[in-house]
């Protein structure tokens, strides 16, 4: 909806309203220029209801971005909260079982960053010897 308080009130006695003026002075048993005040009224009265609406949209719009900027501020106070570094817990083992007795060699560092960046690598790396070499 376009600001109503920039609307102009028409010139209700050109001839583009010569219909409503014959209509009105018919009806009501009015002068031309009795008709012409009747029109000016009505589009008064109109005119400040729109702009009644248009305060009363514009005043709901800024509470609901006030009340959307205080959910975000809240949100953004509790977020820090949770991102807080917490301590890691151990998962539960059994005493029972031994750990293995091999360990099993990973690739390189070298090699897992060419990965992550999409380079080429060549397959040596990700052999057992290639593996065992990076240990």
């Amino acid at each position: 909806m376009a600001d109503p308080n920039l609307k102009v009130c028409p010139n209700f006695e050109s001839a583009a309203f010569h219909e409503i003026h014959e209509a009105l002075m018919a009806n009501l048993n009015i002068d031309l220029k009795q008709a012409v005040e009747c029109l000016i009224t009505a589009w008064d009265t109109g005119h400040q209801c729109r702009i009644a609406e248009w305060e009363a949209q514009c005043q709901a719009q800024a509470e609901a971005e006030l009340e959307a900027h205080r959910l975000a501020a809240k949100a953004a106070e509790n977020e820090p909260q949770d991102a807080e570094w917490k301590e890691p817990q151990m998962s539960d083992f059994t005493t029972s079982c031994t750990p293995p007795s091999i360990l099993v060699n990973k690739p390189s560092q070298y090699a897992t960053n060419k990965l992550t960046s999409c380079e080429y690598v060549e397959p040596w790396y990700f052999s057992p010897e290639g593996c065992s070499d990076a240990a």
